[in-house]
């Protein structure tokens, strides 16, 4: 039985697989948030390629990453919100992929905006803080839609209603409850 209500189960379940793998001990507790140091880690370059476009770029956001305290010791020690972020970084990363896609006219693409829900789902199904920055990113595609279609000439594209509520209303919602 749950003990600790004051997180959603997620980031502790991932514990538990930690645990489960390599036993009741220090480094069975902290296996499975440095994976997530490390996926974090990754995403973090992957957005700064989605967000600059430049691998040098993305590389020295990465190196940032590498190199900042906070991410080293939360890793180590099994905080929440290693998981929470790990999971926020691959979210922030589609839905910046969608934006571009957008810019370009190309349209929203319905995958990478229902993967940057899932990863969102996923993030507040480890600490209801992620509903924060899920709410940013709804609010700005939401406004993006709004403005855009105010402005919007016949040939260009953006995102449409069922897009936006599949993507960043429904995939998160299932990813949590999942």
């Amino acid at each position: 039985e749950n003990q600790n209500y004051e997180h959603p189960p997620l980031a502790k379940e991932l514990i538990a697989v930690g645990v489960g793998l390599l036993g009741d001990q220090p480094w069975g507790w902290r296996v499975m948030s440095v994976v997530f140091g490390c996926v974090t880690l990754a995403g973090m370059y992957e957005l700064g390629l989605a967000l600059f476009g430049s691998e040098l770029a993305a590389l020295f956001a990465a190196l940032l990453t590498l190199f900042n305290q906070m991410l080293y010791v939360q890793s180590r020690i099994a905080m929440l919100d290693t998981f929470m972020v790990g999971f926020l970084v691959w979210s922030w990363t589609y839905a910046v992929r969608a934006w571009n896609d957008l810019e370009r006219d190309l349209g929203a693409s319905a995958r990478q905006l229902s993967v940057a829900g899932v990863f969102s789902g996923l993030a507040i199904a480890c600490k209801w803080f992620a509903i924060m920055p899920w709410a940013g990113v709804v609010l700005a595609f939401g406004c993006y839609a709004v403005f855009k279609k105010a402005g919007k000439n016949n040939r260009t594209r953006s995102l449409n209603f069922g897009q936006f509520a599949i993507g960043l209303v429904a995939a998160p919602l299932l990813a949590y409850y999942f």
